[in-house]
């Protein structure tokens, strides 16, 4: 059994709507698709084939898809490897991504010193945009 005949088969899918264009509940069933070829390490237009899309679509569906599709979509990779394949699958689950952390330095007047501290990088962009929206010429 081919993976795509037996991937379709376990979301319930046909082939047609695999390859329709519209939008509607098979939108998730499709990203699920895409990513279990990424995972599987098949390049964009492997997958635009398997799928009937273009590559750049694929590459936007697998770079938007939420990690709950990414988890579930390698969770049928590792059940098609062991089940059909009857392999042991050598790959390791994607992690969520943690924010990227900085170093800022924060006087502390209490002790007339200069303490760094690591924060999040959205929480340095967020005062940076509001102190250029505050320091604007142009009002």
């Amino acid at each position: 059994m081919k993976s795509r005949e037996w991937l379709l088969d376990q979301l319930g899918m046909t082939l047609e709507e695999l390859q329709s264009g519209r939008r509607g509940k098979n939108t998730a069933k499709r990203w699920v698709v895409m990513w279990f070829y990424r995972a599987a390490g098949k390049s964009y237009p492997y997958i635009g084939r398997k799928t009937g899309h273009d590559q750049s679509s694929i590459r936007y569906g697998c770079m938007n898809a939420p990690q709950t599709i990414k988890m579930l979509a390698e969770e049928y990779l590792r059940r098609y490897i062991t089940e059909v394949l009857h392999e042991t699958p050598s790959f390791a689950p994607t992690l969520p991504e943690e924010k990227p952390k900085t170093f800022i330095k924060i006087p502390d007047y209490k002790t007339s010193q200069v303490i760094t501290k690591e924060v999040d990088i959205d929480e340095v962009k967020k005062p940076i945009k509001q102190i250029w929206n505050d320091k604007r010429w142009d009002r």
